[in-house]
């Protein structure tokens, strides 16, 4: 029962909070209403003011890191967060939004501590588990990704992110059918969800199914209109099959994207794309991407001289001495050289687009690149007469950066066998190769004397045949019209194309493909019989 009997008012004990304190709260009121009325900038001067005062005041640490975060501070935004955990270290959202801008400086085992100390903290919060996966996976952790995957997915089972991310790594562990499943539910959950098309893409082009990987990609764009990979990536898809129309078109999208919008030149003179007579001008032709690329496109500039111009083309500077000797240039530049006055400039991989190519309109210079007649000499005597074959081997390339289009020599070196002189076209060898070669005394070995290109192309003009993966010696062979045999990929270059086993490129070449990802036994069975016939 409760009392009804008047209770004594005890007087109130008023507690006046120190000047400083009065300071840090008016404040904040301050900051508050600004970063309300959009003001962040002026709000963030004010934060920075309280910590002054409160070196441990949560909400302006909070603040801060958010701004540091959104304005691409991201070491700023580490430290702050630090401060923020000292404050209030049992907050799982704190430590899961540290782990995720660790992860975008690539400090992804600090990031992955992070994230697991916010599971200890809470673990039921589906989204710390989706970043813990995409740590795991930034450390080639797939499996144990997986299982993080499946936990955040088991918590929240309509989660789009989630369901995408689960594709993107059952695609890494090549688990193709469970992936493409996972993208098309991620797409069920969200219809409009532009990288989960994009993603789908990437696997359908891995799987050769380039038509149905550029619709995916074009759906991606079409929800996204500045995704610029996604418009690109279609591109390569429709130039591998053989659509160039819509091809050379998406392929301009390199410019805006981040793996090859940094190599974009700026000039003053305009950009040439077909449009401007070229009678009485200049224009220089410019490399962009690596050394297979301007070995491949550089054959257009006799086009332009046919068309009255004056060609400079600006090269590495190893291709150089080969290139001085190209139908249709005028002067070659090595990249970094002081350069002449020009009229218009061109990327050379935007050049089929400047003149339209189709696949029946492909310059097919058969032999437009040669090597020098004095080191051809000089190779001719080194190699000495023989009745012999003269087969070049070459079964990966390092400089290119793309494990799945290197051959393992153990696998290889099937092929060496029978009467033949074999000569190795490695500018350098893997040293998981190093035992193997060193069992095969009959291959010559002389890459201490292919110090640059232009030697390159004169041994090679003093072979019979050119065995090779793809490589910038396989495409310096071919753009000379050497027969080149070219193991391929299960999922080459778009530029070979699909399914056939010749190039509209290069008419020498001929291409055996892996039937399936990893299959190098059954491209090394068929390149044995077809040399068995060739030495027939």
């Amino acid at each position: 029962m409760i009392s009804s009997t008047p209770q004594a008012v005890l007087p109130l004990e008023v507690s006046i909070p120190p000047q400083a304190d009065l300071s840090v709260l008016l404040l904040m009121q301050q900051a508050s209403t600004l970063d309300q009325h959009g003001q962040a900038e002026a709000a963030e001067a004010l934060y920075k003011q309280i910590l002054d005062l409160q070196p441990k005041n949560f909400e302006a640490l909070n603040f801060l890191s958010q701004i540091a975060l959104q304005t691409g501070r991201l070491e700023p935004c580490v430290d702050l967060l630090d401060r923020a955990i000292d404050v209030f270290p049992a907050r799982a959202e704190l430590h899961t939004r540290r782990g995720r801008v660790l992860m975008q400086l690539k400090r992804h085992a600090e990031a992955l501590a992070s994230f697991e100390q916010a599971i200890l903290i809470d673990p039921e919060f589906a989204d710390t588990h989706d970043c813990h996966a995409l740590a795991l996976r930034n450390l080639n952790r797939n499996e144990e990704a997986l299982a993080c995957l499946e936990r955040a997915i088991k918590l929240r089972p309509d989660d789009a992110d989630a369901r995408l991310h689960l594709g993107d790594t059952l695609h890494k562990l090549k688990r193709y059918d469970e992936a493409l499943a996972s993208f098309d539910r991620a797409l069920e959950l969200r219809n409009d969800f532009a990288e989960a098309f994009t993603s789908r893409g990437a696997l359908l082009a891995d799987l050769n199914r380039h038509e149905e990987a550029a619709e995916s990609y074009a759906e991606a764009a079409r929800i996204r209109p500045d995704l610029a990979d996604a418009h690109l990536d279609e591109g390569l898809c429709r130039l591998a099959a053989g659509n160039f129309a819509k091809g050379w078109k998406k392929y301009e999208w390199r410019w805006q994207t981040a793996r090859l919008g940094k190599s974009k030149r700026v000039f003053e003179q305009p950009l040439w794309l077909g449009a401007q007579s070229l009678t009485g001008k200049t224009i220089l032709l410019h490399a962009e991407q690596g050394i297979e690329d301007t070995i491949q496109f550089c054959r257009y500039a006799k086009r332009l001289a046919a068309q009255g111009a004056t060609v400079l083309l600006e090269a590495p500077a190893c291709l150089v001495p080969l290139l001085e000797t190209l139908e249709g240039v005028s002067q070659v530049f090595a990249e970094g050289d002081p350069l002449p006055e020009f009229d218009y400039h061109c990327p050379l991989l935007s050049l089929p687009l400047a003149f339209g190519t189709s696949l029946a309109t492909i310059p097919t210079n058969t032999c437009y690149l040669k090597g020098d007649p004095a080191r051809i000499a000089a190779w001719q005597q080194r190699l000495g007469n023989t009745p012999l074959l003269r087969i070049g081997l070459l079964w990966s390339d390092l400089a290119a950066h793309n494990a799945s289009h290197a051959i393992p020599l153990q696998k290889f070196a099937a092929l060496v066998y029978g009467r033949a002189q074999y000569i190795s076209l490695q500018l350098d060898v893997p040293a998981a190769d190093l035992p193997v070669l060193e069992q095969h005394g009959e291959i010559m070995r002389v890459a201490d004397q292919l110090d640059d290109l232009s030697n390159a192309a004169a041994l090679i003009a003093s072979l019979d045949l050119v065995i090779a993966a793809d490589s910038r010696i396989a495409h310096l062979a071919c753009a000379m019209g050497k027969p080149v045999w070219l193991m391929l990929a299960f999922r080459p270059s778009w530029r070979w194309m699909l399914e056939r086993s010749d190039s509209p490129w290069y008419p020498s070449v001929k291409l055996f493909r892996q039937p399936a990802a990893d299959d190098w036994d059954s491209v090394v069975t068929r390149v044995a019989r077809e040399l068995d016939k060739w030495r027939a």
